[in-house]
């Protein structure tokens, strides 16, 4: 049994050309009878998705896996539910939207390997609305009060992507010789698994790193 997808995506892309906001209620049902309901108003930018991946699988509101990337975009920004399922679901939305099941397979490898993660405690208190006074302000307050360590945060998450480009080439290497009609989810998981704990060599980034250390200016 596969899922399927209920009513029409319907959506339009705010001022800033990056984000899409959903104009009406949209709604995936797994295979399980698990439904996923995406309210009207929901806005997704598609960041569930890896933004390193992009050049290599396609952003997430082109081809057949937009309506999927929509969906698991959305439960990942909220984190109401395990985010296993969340990624599981993704798949069986892929597969839903006749996207080939190779390619389902490696974007599944993808949000699994670099994609969102969260514990049982942020799924729960997740469902909890947040109080009024410990929500951000809206007037860019909060990103101002930031924007002093923005160079440091860069090299952490150059550093990052770096490592996590390496991994998920090495990931694919081993899906490919494993053969991807053959592996199960079951197996993508333990290889992502395995992928994400080893070692990556200094040589994969640093001189990235290096060059934008020395763009930083000490005094500023």
């Amino acid at each position: 049994m596969r899922g399927f997808f209920s009513g029409e995506l319907q959506v339009e892309f705010l001022s800033d050309g990056r984000l899409m906001k959903l104009k009406k209620r949209y709604k995936f049902t797994g295979p399980d009878g698990v439904q996923w309901p995406v309210p009207k108003g929901a806005v997704t930018d598609g960041a569930s998705i890896p933004r390193i991946f992009w050049p290599i699988v396609g952003g997430p509101f082109e081809g057949k896996y937009r309506n999927a990337a929509v969906v698991h975009d959305y439960y990942c920004s909220q984190r109401v539910r395990q985010a296993q399922a969340v990624h599981k679901m993704f798949y069986d939305a892929m597969i839903a939207s006749d996207v080939k099941m190779r390619d389902a397979k490696i974007l599944y490898f993808a949000v699994r390997l670099g994609g969102p993660k969260w514990d049982r405690l942020t799924e729960i208190n997740s469902a909890i609305a947040v109080p009024r006074e410990i929500r951000p302000p809206s007037d860019g307050a909060y990103g101002r009060q930031i924007s002093k360590l923005s160079d440091a945060i860069a090299i952490l998450e150059e550093r990052d992507r770096q490592a996590t480009l390496y991994k998920f080439k090495s990931g694919v290497d081993r899906l490919t010789a494993a053969g991807l009609d053959d592996v199960s989810l079951a197996d993508i998981d333990q290889i992502a698994d395995e992928v994400q704990q080893q070692p990556v060599p200094k040589a994969v980034y640093v001189d990235i790193l290096q060059s934008q250390i020395e763009t930083i200016d000490p005094l500023a």
